[in-house]
């Protein structure tokens, strides 16, 4: 048997890698669903521009006893594993920064755009919003198909969502 070997170029490698989802993972394609997966309160989602092929994760905690205030966390797609850093805050259906806030490139623009449009129903066609497979409200990994889809587990799911 012989092997083949260079099928791809390396470019074209890189197309294909850029077209796949990353590891288990599932989309989020609908604007609500995106909205309340993001505010679920122990969220960590990957925002992916199509037309850049850039991708930011993000980590968005709800506050404990703090109504609807919610920490947010970034981390670019070139950072190693880990590497969070404190960005901003959303409270009162509005995202700011404070003296603790690390800028991080575009993220705090990605996001604030994102929520934008989010919150008028619409999930453009240029961007995919991602999950890594864990409840939004609990952190829970999820394994059947209806809870990856939703981004909420079944117990979570049926105690309603922000």
């Amino acid at each position: 048997m012989q092997v083949i070997e260079n099928i791809l170029t390396p470019d074209e490698l890189s197309e294909v890698a850029q077209a796949m989802p990353p590891v288990g993972t599932a989309q989020l394609t609908e604007a609500k669903s995106a909205l309340s997966f993001i505010f679920g309160g122990k969220a960590t989602f990957t925002l992916r521009s199509l037309k850049t092929g850039d991708h930011i994760t993000f980590k968005v905690t709800k506050a404990k006893d703090k109504g609807d205030l919610f920490f947010i966390k970034a981390r670019r797609n070139t950072d190693a594993e880990g590497g969070f850093n404190y960005l901003a805050y959303f409270s009162k259906n509005t995202l700011r920064t404070s003296k603790k806030s690390k800028p991080l490139g575009n993220a705090l623009t990605a996001l604030e755009w994102t929520l934008g449009n989010l919150m008028e129903g619409r999930l453009p066609s240029t961007l995919q919003v991602w999950h890594e497979g864990k409840c939004a409200k609990c952190g829970r990994a999820l394994t059947d198909p209806d809870s990856l889809a939703r981004g909420f587990g079944p117990e979570c799911w049926k105690k309603g969502t922000p």
